[in-house]
This record gives structure tokens, C-alpha cells and sequence, in this order.
């Protein structure tokens, strides 16, 4: 009876290293390490360092957990967006996250202070910067600077009210987008007709 407490004890412990706990619940790595071995590894390499694409390895790009997640959920693979979502994206993410050593800071948005231009900016990295990058200048998204998308200022509050981010649409509402929208009028010269 000891052997078989002692052989079922040590089977729960190894499948708890092959699972890891997230914000939107229990990612299963190993079927994340299979995913980038069969739909990733090509492009972005065994090791992380990139063959096609650009390399992942200790990335400082992501903001936080769930912008990983987006960036694999709506984009990746590049030869076949749609192979990769929901569970799959998550379980391949966080693989990724462990495996590369992502630096994602540990703040959370609902943690940010954005009344002052500091936390506008901190707010802005965090829910934005990893589709428009953190000048503006886009990178998976298209460019804010200079932008004359719109008109006037409430044009942008609504835009990020109703539809950023992209990955988790009105996730950044209310005082969130209108902290963000004033981030972005201040920093990037969007060309509005109200200023």
C-alpha cells in the first residue's frame, strides 16, 4: 500500500511540472512546447534566438501575460493565423514565456495609477505598446504617430472605449481609455481638427 501511495504521490508531482498557472487558469506546457515544436520552431528557432523571424528569447516586447497570448491568438503562425487560438494559444504562450524567459513586468493594469503623465505612459505600455509599439510607430498594428484618423479627442476615447485593445476589445474602457487616448494625443501629434 506505501509503494502505491508513494508511485501515485510522484505521478501527481510530475504532471504538476508540465502545467503552470495563469491568469486565465492551468496551461498545459507540454501541449504548448509540442505546439512551437510542430507550428513555431521553424521560423523563431529550437533555442528562441530566431531563424525567419525575429527572435524571442529573454524578450522584453511583451507587457504582460495576456499580450503574449493576443500575439499568438490572432497572428501566429504567420503562414496560418487561424491554426493557433484559444487554449492552444495560451498553453504555447505561457511554454514560451517559461522557456525564453520573457521579462514581463509585474504590474497589472488594474494596478496603474494613469492620472499623471508617468502612469498614462506606464498604462499606455502595458495595454498598447506591444501592437503599436512603444513610439508609436506601430509594429504588429498600424502607426499612432502623426495619425489623422480622427477628428477630435472624444474620436479617440471612443475608438479605445469601444474597440482596444485589439486582443481583449473593451478591456481598456471608461477612465482607462480616456487616460490612454490622452496619452497617445499628447505623445504621438495625432493631426485632430480640436487642437
Amino acid at each position: 500500500m506505501k509503494y502505491f501511495i508513494s508511485v501515485l504521490f510522484a505521478s501527481f508531482f510530475l504532471i504538476g511540472f508540465s502545467f503552470i498557472v495563469t491568469s486565465n487558469g492551468i496551461c498545459d506546457i507540454k501541449n504548448g512546447k509540442t505546439i512551437y515544436e510542430q507550428s513555431c520552431m521553424d521560423c523563431h528557432g529550437k533555442d528562441g534566438k530566431g531563424v525567419l523571424a525575429p527572435p524571442h528569447l529573454e524578450s522584453d516586447r511583451f507587457k504582460s501575460q495576456a499580450g503574449v497570448v493576443a500575439l499568438v491568438d490572432y497572428i501566429m503562425p504567420a503562414t496560418s493565423p487561424d491554426f493557433c487560438t484559444g487554449t492552444n494559444a495560451e498553453d504555447v504562450s505561457a511554454y514560451c514565456t517559461e522557456e525564453f524567459k520573457y521579462k514581463i513586468p509585474k504590474e497589472t493594469i488594474a494596478a496603474i495609477d494613469a492620472t499623471d503623465a508617468e502612469g498614462r505612459k506606464l498604462l499606455f505600455d502595458q495595454t498598447c505598446s506591444v501592437c503599436h509599439g512603444v513610439d508609436g510607430k506601430g509594429d504588429l498594428a498600424r502607426p499612432i504617430v502623426g495619425s489623422t484618423l480622427f477628428k477630435t479627442g472624444e474620436d479617440v476615447v471612443k475608438f479605445i472605449d469601444g474597440l482596444m485593445p485589439f486582443h481583449n476589445p473593451r478591456k481598456c474602457k471608461d477612465e482607462c481609455a480616456a487616460n490612454t487616448a490622452r496619452y497617445v494625443i499628447d505623445s504621438f501629434d495625432l493631426k485632430l481638427s480640436d487642437r
